[in-house]
């Protein structure tokens, strides 16, 4: 052994004492940890155990958002996602699909990475770990794709063709400037949370996004749920513990693509005077700024509500009950302006926003 090289000393089978060099299984752990798991801001995706939900949609169709940062994949028709408190020791929330459907259909669920918290990863790997848990026994799959086009501009329904066994680019997922990274599966047990086996890429050199899938391998019947629960893409080649953010903290990084005036339980359109903007008119007529509490990815699409109707597209006039016509202008990563027409100088008036920027 040569001076300074460590050894340990283990038992064999027969229990006899047997000396080993360690020293590059060290090295490569040691490696693996600088390369990620080590440093802040080790988990790339976004709410991981899908504990935001702003939009609280009862219902999902394929491609479209459900959970922050989490959207649907559904083979023919729409699925029910939900929220699942305290699933398992370790996880504090889950997200759950159930697929709706009396015919059964494959169903899965993707996120879109954006491209400032992954182009550092072009050329290095990264892995991706996570829990799941079906109703039935069935096989999930999932994968790592990269985006080389546009960034942020993505195809985020990845699926080409549901029925193909062929887990490649221009078979199961699409081809235009999408590349397959790596793909697993995992044989679920009723009813029993498991690993996703780890699942280790090597991102190219002209990466742009990085995107997430979990689907059934084989169709599943009405009422059948898959629940996933600490997910989580780091770089390296080694699946380490998922990465516990404050609340406030994974609410932020979630409001930097979907932001609203509601309180987090109430969903978009909901009939509520909670958390509305109020104002009184200054003039006949009004122009108010909105500012974002997080600043978005991107410049986002903004819907106004109504918080006595719930309908989109114009605010409350309380002191003469009626409904204003309102639109948003300037609208930037910061905040907007909304132009409300026909309130008396001095009325009461209220109304509710979202800021939708997701990729």
């Amino acid at each position: 052994m040569a001076h300074g090289v460590p050894t340990l000393i283990a038992a064999d089978d027969a229990g006899n004492d047997v000396e080993y060099d360690a020293w590059a299984d060290v090295v490569a752990l040691i490696n693996s940890i600088n390369a990620g798991s080590a440093q802040g801001f080790k988990n790339r995706l976004i709410n991981g155990c899908a504990a935001v939900n702003q939009e609280g949609n009862a219902s999902a169709a394929d491609d479209a958002y459900m959970f922050d940062g989490w959207y649907a994949l559904t083979q023919t028709g729409a699925i029910a996602p939900s929220q699942v408190s305290n699933p398992e020791n370790g996880s504090v929330t889950a997200g759950r699909l159930t697929q709706s459907q009396a015919s059964a259909q494959r169903m899965g669920f993707g996120q879109i990475i954006e491209t400032l918290a992954c182009r550092d990863l072009r050329g290095a790997q990264a892995t991706l770990s996570g829990r799941l848990r079906a109703s039935a026994s069935l096989t999930v799959r999932f994968a790592i794709l990269e985006w080389t086009g546009t960034a942020d501009t993505v195809t985020s329904d990845v699926v080409n063709d549901w029925t193909s066994s062929t887990f490649t680019t221009g078979n199961f997922f699409i081809s235009t400037t999408t590349n397959l990274l790596a793909a697993g599966s995992l044989a679920l047990t009723a009813n029993t949370w498991a690993d996703l086996t780890a699942l280790t890429a090597t991102c190219g050199s002209s990466m742009n996004n990085l995107i997430v899938v979990v689907w059934t391998d084989a169709t599943a019947a009405q009422n059948v749920t898959l629940d996933f629960s600490r997910m989580q893409l780091e770089p390296g080649a080694v699946a380490t513990h998922f990465e516990t953010l404050a609340p406030g903290v994974e609410i932020t990084r979630c409001e930097r693509w979907y932001e609203k005036s509601y309180n987090l339980a109430n969903a978009p359109g909901a009939v509520t005077l909670v958390s509305a903007y109020h104002f009184r008119a200054e003039v006949s007529g009004d122009i108010r700024p909105i500012v974002y509490r997080a600043r978005k990815g991107k410049t986002p699409a903004v819907t106004l509500y109504n918080p006595n109707s719930g309908a989109s597209g114009t605010w409350r006039d309380y002191n003469a009950s009626a409904d204003r016509t309102v639109s948003a202008g300037s609208i930037g990563e910061n905040g907007f302006y909304v132009d409300i027409t026909g309130p008396s100088a001095g009325n009461y008036c209220a109304g509710h926003w979202i800021a939708n920027a997701r990729l």
